[in-house]
Formats: C-alpha cells, structure tokens, sequence
C-alpha cells in the first residue's frame, strides 16, 4: 500500500469481488437446490435446519454490528499511528476483515434460503447483511475520515 488511493482501489475491487462471488455463488445455489423435490428439503424443525437457522441468525445479529463497530473501534486506534505506510498497512487488514465479517452472514443466508426450502426469513438475513455490506463500500471520503487524526 504506497499511497491512499491505491489503497481505496484494491478495497473497492474486493468489495465489488465479494458482491460479484455473492452473485455466483447464489446462481450455483440455486442450481444445486432447485433440482429437488420439495420432499428432498429438511424439514424446518429438524437438527440439521434449527442448527443453520441459529447460524445465520447468529453471522447476522452478531457479525454485522460486530464487525461495524471492530472497523470504528480499531480506526481509532490507527489514528494515532504516524507512519503513513504502516496506518494504511493495517487499515487495509481492518476493512478487509470488516468486509468479510459482514458478508459471511450474506454467504450463510443465501445457502440457508436455498438449503431450507426457500425459507423466507433466511432470506431476509442475507438482506440484512447486503445492505450492511452497502455501509462497507470503501471510498476516499471515508479512508481519509478514518484516519485522520483531527477527526472524531
């Protein structure tokens, strides 16, 4: 990471990676899945759906303020970091992480909802961290807000 702006580029190319990977992976879902009978699906309240239900709920209610509030927290400790290299070194590992954090709900919703049946409310959870994805985007505005020193 040499300068801020190609810092920004390589963190909007893995965030346009992560949606474009979300893409493929639910077109592949949907062809794994769409193949069975509806006999084929577990049924709601057995182990197996309770267990992946619990999961996607737990990457969504956990991991997307989780990993919102991580970035904000870890951004203000990079602020006082005074090596220009090292502080976009480490910014780029913190909304990497973020990134990913968040989109691992999406992953688990999208299988979920396939995996169940169509199974709406797994659906709405890889809503939920599509949208917190949104919040994630990386731009200059925002690199140059969180590490500026000056700057709440």
């Amino acid at each position: 990471m040499e300068s801020k702006e190609s810092t920004n580029k390589i963190l909007q190319v893995m965030y346009y990676l992560i949606y474009i990977t979300m893409i493929v992976v639910t077109i592949v879902f949907y062809y794994l899945f769409h193949k069975n009978d509806a006999s084929e699906f577990p049924d709601l309240q057995s182990q197996f759906s309770l267990i992946l239900q619990y999961i996607v709920i737990g990457f969504t209610l956990l991991g997307v303020p989780g990993g919102l509030y991580l970035h904000k927290y870890y951004c203000g400790k990079l602020k006082k970091i005074t090596d220009e290299k090292e502080k976009l070194r480490r910014y780029f590992k913190v909304c990497g992480a973020r990134m990913i954090l968040v989109s691992l709900g999406l992953f688990f919703g999208v299988y979920a909802f396939f995996a169940l049946g169509a199974y709406k409310p797994m659906i709405y959870c890889a809503a939920i961290s599509a949208i917190a994805l949104v919040f994630c985007k990386p731009t200059m505005a925002k690199l140059e807000i969180d590490l500026d020193p000056n700057s709440l």
